[in-house]
């Protein structure tokens, strides 16, 4: 808990325990200074500091522990931006080609070529993929909405003979898990992250690649070729298109490109 930093702070500084009542805009605005400069915090985690400080004593506030809250006074902090990690398609296909196991593969292949979370891509029933208009209906997502997600072709066809024997009639069979083991009748995100990790090894990758670096890759190609930025928000399923920005990767190489066609 960062308000814990806090009363450390304090009571190193003021060699004793200190009342809420007592603690000063400067003492704040010096603890901030502190855990930046001499605990070597980083950006974004003296940032989510300084919004506990707000939310804590907002909460004292409205108890009546405190008459103001001090750090109403302090100055936004500006966290620092790192652009996502994300694969180009010959990347993409190093990694799926070091994949030996089928079942991931599958589903390593779904994630780039639809951009869904891994937990949404593994409460996938049989009946949520409609092969007949082409669609991916995803039910189960983070912000509890419904979205409906194209089939590219590649992903088509690999669905297509991965339900060849599945009975898409029968009720109780479109109920269950698009991507399941026989012995348990699912698949974790733990456990395809574990196979990920081994073929990223495998394929001589040095940074982290991981489920969700699919995603993120999914939206870096679109944004990259071009894709109106409210596309991508719908395909990721974003609520706030803010969100969806971050994917907007300007690489030196793309930004001599654009200065040349000056």
């Amino acid at each position: 808990m960062k308000i814990d930093y806090l009363e450390e702070y304090l009571i190193n500084k003021f060699n004793g325990p200190v009342y809420l009542d007592d603690i000063t805009f400067r003492d704040l605005d010096s603890f901030i200074i502190h855990m930046s400069t001499e605990r070597n915090w980083k950006p974004n985690s003296v940032k989510q500091c300084h919004y506990a400080l707000r939310a804590f004593f907002s909460y004292c506030q409205r108890k009546e522990l405190i008459s103001k809250n001090i750090a109403d006074q302090m100055d936004p902090i500006s966290g620092e931006r790192k652009e996502r990690n994300h694969l180009s398609k010959a990347e993409f296909d190093r990694l799926e080609n070091a994949i030996k196991h089928p079942l991931v593969k599958k589903v390593v292949v779904t994630l780039f070529y639809s951009g869904m979370r891994i937990t949404e891509c593994l409460n996938l029933t049989i009946g949520d993929v409609d092969l007949s208009k082409n669609l991916i209906k995803v039910r189960e997502a983070k912000n509890k909405t419904f979205r409906e997600i194209p089939l590219h072709q590649r992903l088509k066809n690999l669905l297509e003979e991965h339900l060849s024997d599945a009975d898409l009639k029968d009720p109780l069979v479109r109920k269950q898990r698009l991507f399941a083991t026989s012995k348990s009748g699912k698949i974790t995100p733990s456990y395809v992250n574990q196979i990920i990790r081994e073929a990223k090894e495998e394929a001589g990758f040095t940074g982290k690649v991981t489920a969700h670096t699919l995603r993120h890759s999914f939206a870096s190609r679109l944004i990259k070729k071009n894709c109106n930025l409210v596309y991508v928000q719908k395909l990721l399923g974003h609520a706030d298109l803010r969100t969806t920005s971050v994917y907007t990767h300007a690489k030196m190489d793309d930004l001599v490109g654009s200065v040349d066609l000056l």
